[in-house]
């Protein structure tokens, strides 16, 4: 019986990895952590190479910053949207703490502006999207774009089918 209880965790939580949702990922800096194997923006190619599995996540992010200084400079990177709650709960009958994992839902699908408390220095971006390698857009109005093209595209229908 312990055999079968075993292989159905096993089972599940293999289902639970190999369906992650897929993102691209890259940043404007290589990190201290990961080195020369930080995938870098500036050289984003849509190839495999950027795409991650996001294992605590059901959303891809892109982020869009704009600032100007002497001069206008764009930011993008993208990445698996912050959805990781990681806290330690007292487990009574063992005495002692021990980590727990939840994926969160803070976001809703589209894009957002961050508030610049009316600096017109700065812009900044946010994206989220719930289909595999959604963020690899070049246009980051596309989030909006696609639902306008899907409603237009869902009247001529719906209007093409009253017509006959």
């Amino acid at each position: 019986m312990n055999h079968y209880l075993l292989l159905s965790v096993i089972f599940i939580s293999s289902l639970s990895r190999t369906n992650a949702i897929k993102c691209y990922e890259c940043s404007q800096v290589r990190t201290a952590q990961d080195g020369a194997k930080t995938r870098l923006c500036s050289h984003f190619d849509f190839s495999e190479a950027y795409i991650v599995d996001c294992e605590f996540s059901t959303m891809c992010e892109k982020r869009f910053s704009s600032v100007k200084i002497t001069g206008q400079i764009n930011v993008t990177s993208r990445g698996c949207a912050k959805q990781k709650y990681e806290y330690q709960k007292y487990n009574r009958a063992e005495q002692r703490w021990h980590g727990e994992v939840e994926v969160q839902e803070p976001y809703e699908e589209g894009c957002i502006t961050i508030d610049n408390k009316g600096l017109k220095i700065s812009y900044t971006e946010h994206c989220y999207c719930r289909r595999h390698l959604c963020n690899s857009t070049l246009n980051r109005n596309v989030f909006g774009g696609v639902y306008f093209v899907s409603v237009i595209a869902f009247t001529s229908i719906v209007f093409k089918s009253f017509l006959s």
